[in-house]
This record gives structure tokens, C-alpha cells and sequence, in this order.
């Protein structure tokens, strides 16, 4: 597992860079969506708090209650942007120290791998695995590192088909919109694919795109859901068979 590669500056301009997004998102959403209140809209379709690493905590409703009332008080997103980030700032290092437990305890998950599974659920088939991604090599990409990728791949379907008999993968990402990931996968893949989903969620299953390989704040991104205020990907889930995927990989290792 490598250890964080942000420069302190970098990791301080992450911080400030998606609490001001999010800030502004949540704004633009909430105005669009009167039906739902500021306070869940920052905490439900944004994942500012996940990343931060205080997703679940009370300083977590704290804040977002704090930011509530400021929102009240701002006559627009980017009033509020403004207001919420200036209210925040004083905190902006305890910020990035939760940042960085978080990424670790996330990291610490994945056992020297890409990939992480789930454990069998009535939720799904018997003979699925779900499975969950992270970019485990930062600064390098696992879009660039194919053999590395592949390798987790192998690895993945043979631990879970030993252990639960699973014969299928599944995963629902916004890089099933990316071509650069759809390259790993047979044409059984893309067969199966879904529909984007348009909902905007606060998990990093969409989210993630706000990061670059680095784990640096993705201005490009970011620009986008200003602009959009929708994700430039959309999560798709799919599924294929682990003979069709074990076939396909080979031509990465």
C-alpha cells in the first residue's frame, strides 16, 4: 500500500476544493428539488463528508446543521459556497487529518489489491460476487497498470470461486462509462450492461470521479457538475461469468 503522495498544499487544496463543490452542488440541487431540505440533500447526495472521513459522526450533523442555517441566510449557490467554505475553514487541518485515517482505513480494506469483494448476500444470486474498486496504487493508475489490474482480477476469482463458489462478476460503478475500464472486460460484459443511473447519490460509487489517480482534487471533473450539475459519468452495473473473464484477461498478463 503506498502512502499518501499529496504534497500539503495539495492536500489542503483537496479539502477546500470539495467543500466548495459540494457546497455548491448541494445549493443548486436543493434549489431544483425544493422537496428536500438542505440538510439531507449535503449529507445524502454529496459524499463531502465520506471523503473528509467524518461520514456518520456527530461533528459530521454538527456542521451540516451549521451549514443549514448559513444556507438560509445566502441568497445564492455561490453565497453560500463562499459563506460554507469561510465557516469551515478554521477546521480545514482537523479536515485533512480525518482525510488521511479515512484513506487508510479504506485502503487497509482491500488487502494489497484493487478489488474487494462482498460476502454472499440474499440481496443478490448465490453465485455473484460484488465486488468494490480503489485506485490501490495511487499516484499510478489501474487504467494504466494492466497487468497489475488483470493480476487482481485472477486473483479475485479464485479466491471467492474457492471459498463461495461464485462463479459471476458484478459491480455497479461510473466506470462502467469509462473506456479506458471497459477495456478489462468481454464482450459478455458489455452485453449485460445496464442503464446509467441519473440519480445523484452520495456514494463513492459516483463520487470517486472527483479524484484523480493521485487522489488530487479533479478540477476537470469538478468544473463539469458546475456546469451540469450531473456527473460526467454515470454508475452502470454489469455482470459477467468468470470463464468468459478468465478467457478475455489473459491478453493483460
Amino acid at each position: 500500500m503506498n502512502s499518501c503522495q499529496r504534497t500539503a498544499e495539495e492536500q489542503r487544496e483537496l479539502i477546500s476544493e470539495l467543500i466548495k463543490l459540494s457546497l455548491f452542488f448541494s445549493s443548486e440541487y436543493q434549489k431544483r428539488h425544493q422537496e428536500e431540505d438542505i440538510f439531507p440533500v449535503i449529507i445524502k447526495r454529496t459524499s463531502m463528508w465520506e471523503i473528509i472521513g467524518l461520514k456518520g459522526s456527530g461533528e459530521e450533523s454538527t456542521f451540516t446543521r451549521e451549514l443549514a442555517e448559513l444556507y438560509g441566510k445566502t441568497a445564492s449557490s455561490a453565497d453560500f459556497e463562499k459563506a460554507g467554505l469561510k465557516h469551515l475553514f478554521p477546521h480545514i487541518d482537523i479536515f485533512s487529518a480525518a482525510n488521511l485515517e479515512w484513506e487508510k482505513k479504506v485502503q487497509a480494506k482491500y488487502d494489497d489489491s484493487c478489488l474487494r469483494y462482498d460476502l454472499p448476500s440474499d440481496a443478490r444470486p448465490p453465485n455473484y460476487c460484488n465486488f468494490h474498486i480503489t485506485n490501490y496504487i495511487s499516484p499510478k493508475s489501474i487504467l494504466k497498470e494492466e497487468k497489475y489490474t488483470a493480476e487482481c482480477f485472477i486473483r479475485l476469482m479464485d479466491e471467492t470461486e474457492k471459498k463461495f463458489n461464485f462463479d459471476t462478476l458484478r459491480t455497479s460503478t461510473w466506470l462502467n462509462s469509462v473506456p479506458q475500464w471497459l477495456k478489462f472486460f468481454p464482450e459478455e460484459w458489455t452485453r449485460n450492461m445496464g442503464e446509467p443511473l441519473m440519480e445523484i447519490s452520495g456514494n463513492l460509487g459516483l463520487w470517486g470521479q472527483i479524484l484523480t489517480a493521485g487522489k488530487t482534487f479533479n478540477f476537470k471533473t469538478g468544473d463539469y457538475i458546475r456546469a451540469n450539475l450531473e456527473m460526467p459519468f454515470k454508475p452502470r452495473a454489469s455482470c459477467c461469468s468468470f470463464t468468459s473473464m478468465r478467457e478475455y484477461i489473459k491478453k493483460f498478463l
